[in-house]
């Protein structure tokens, strides 16, 4: 009896099986007598889990080190800590054209978002990337080894995300720690006067609990706060970097 994590292959016999199954063999000793050994192998789908910590400018409330639980208020999520969704996305740091892996996660009010791996990919190095609706991407300062409960945290340090060397890649929040900058609307890398207009142009100053793009700040509705958290964050001609 034996189990194998898919898609390593199982050798028996000088054959390899890689499906879930009983296989035989009949073996013949020096005089003659045979036995038969039978394997009956089951072939897991295994998973490890991995993840990330992070903050976002406009939902990050320093005065509780945690963020506004947006899902869990618009009624979007039944867990109280659901904050919105980010996209983990795995790189090789030898061929950065084409990611390895890539999966949504739930953020959480703490800044913790996990996936689950491939049993494939444990112990090997890649960098990672993080996804947010209406902000800034980062990637890590550099590839990480992935293996069970691994976190990265950007949270702490800017040494901890890629850095281009025009512009700091995170946000300085007032209590310390950092977090990814609000107000990349369009997602094409760059705060500037084009995401200005998509605050402009949308529902602004409209009442109501809303899951709407140019709401940064997490109170459901686009208002004056998110005009000028994007506005200030167009003077620092900030853009996305990556390796």
């Amino acid at each position: 009896n034996d189990t194998i994590c898919s898609p390593n292959s199982y050798s028996f016999n000088g054959q390899s099986y890689n499906s879930t199954g009983t296989y035989t063999a009949t073996l013949i000793n020096s005089v003659g007598c045979d036995s038969v050994i039978t394997l009956f192998l089951v072939v897991q789908n295994c998973e490890f889990s991995i993840g990330t910590r992070l903050y976002i400018q406009g939902l990050y409330r320093s005065t509780s080190g945690r963020m506004v639980p947006l899902l869990y208020n618009l009624g979007r999520s039944i867990d109280s800590s659901a904050v919105d969704t980010v996209r983990l996305t795995l790189w090789n740091p030898l061929d950065l054209a084409t990611p390895v892996f890539t999966k949504i996660a739930i953020l959480k009010t703490d800044g913790r978002a996990f996936v689950q791996l491939p049993d494939s990919l444990r112990g090997r190095s890649f960098f990672v990337s993080v996804n947010h609706r209406n902000s800034m991407p980062i990637w890590s300062a550099v590839p990480i080894v992935w293996n069970d409960s691994t976190q990265y945290n950007f949270t702490g340090s800017i040494l901890s995300a890629y850095s281009n060397g025009f512009n700091s890649p995170m946000k300085l929040l007032p209590d310390g720690t950092f977090g990814l900058y609000s107000g990349d609307y369009n997602q094409d890398g760059f705060i500037n006067v084009l995401d200005l207009n998509t605050v402009w142009l949308s529902n602004f100053g409209a009442s109501g609990s809303s899951y709407i793009l140019s709401d940064i700040t997490g109170d459901g509705i686009t208002n004056l706060l998110d005009l000028d958290m994007t506005w200030l964050n167009t003077f620092g001609s900030i853009s996305a970097a990556r390796p």
